[in-house]
């Protein structure tokens, strides 16, 4: 695994009386994109001959490297899933849809809630934290007089209608500026070609786009900086595809940011 630049990929499925933990040096490979743009994000799992049970009903992928904590990268619940025999080794899939979409029938009952108080709701549901640290007070604060009845997206997509936010789902429910362009509050992560960890950056109109091996400190809806030798920008993440494999091939992630048009 020396090779391999010691790379970690786990593996929790769970219901709601049992769960089980697959890790190195079982093989696991996790592909597929998460993006800020409110749809169903999807990631296929792959664990390589174990036991199959269709039992589990969620899924939580953790990555990173040894003696290095692991980052969790999804949580959801699991849409599909498959064994199949290829050669010598046998294949559990797993499809997962990612933030657990699938919570239907949401209804409040509390008609005149602020926003937070109904996000609050609303991620407690889910079973996930909620991020708020990119929106203002006075927008949580403000109260809303409509009832929410619905799935997932239709109740999200109502209570955050024309306000200036969008909402995406990964590890947590996080709140996010409805815009591509720079900040420069916080701690931002930084990535050069220097390094080694990518090579170009590819830019069209205001996106740039990078493959670098994977990092914990680059999240949906967050900020980076990127240099190589014609580019050096800051942007928010809006999507990350995924390519991990703690066996063989590609442990990468390709992600694209936004940037302002000057490239700034």
């Amino acid at each position: 695994m020396t090779k391999l630049f010691n790379r970690q990929l786990e593996i929790v499925l769970r219901n709601n009386t049992e769960r089980v933990i697959y890790k190195n040096p079982l093989r696991i490979n996790v592909s597929g994109e998460v993006s800020i743009n409110n749809e169903k994000n999807s990631l296929t799992v792959l664990v390589y001959n174990t036991k199959f049970n269709r039992v589990y009903k969620e899924l939580r992928v953790s990555a990173g490297y040894i003696n290095s904590q692991l980052s969790t990268i999804l949580i959801g619940d699991i849409s599909k899933a498959s064994s199949n025999v290829e050669t010598v080794d046998t294949i559990n899939m797993y499809e997962v849809i990612t933030g657990k979409l699938q919570l239907q029938n949401y209804h409040l009952t509390k008609y005149n809630a602020t926003r937070i108080e109904v996000l609050r709701d609303f991620s407690s549901r889910l079973g996930l934290p909620l991020n708020t640290n990119d929106v203002a007070h006075s927008f949580l604060n403000k109260t809303v007089k409509l009832g929410y009845n619905g799935t997932t997206e239709q109740v999200l997509n109502a209570l955050l209608d024309n306000t200036g936010y969008l909402w995406t789902i990964d590890t947590e429910l996080k709140i996010i500026k409805d815009d591509v362009l720079i900040s420069t509050n916080g701690n931002i992560p930084f990535i050069n070609s220097t390094s080694g960890l990518i090579k170009t950056i590819e830019v069209d109109d205001s996106i740039a786009k990078f493959t670098t091996l994977f990092n914990y400190g680059i999240k949906l809806g967050e900020y980076v900086k990127i240099q190589d030798k014609y580019n050096k920008l800051t942007g928010k993440v809006i999507a990350i595809t995924y390519d991990l494999d703690n066996y063989e091939g590609n442990f990468t992630q390709t992600v694209k940011i936004g940037v302002n048009s000057n490239g700034v």
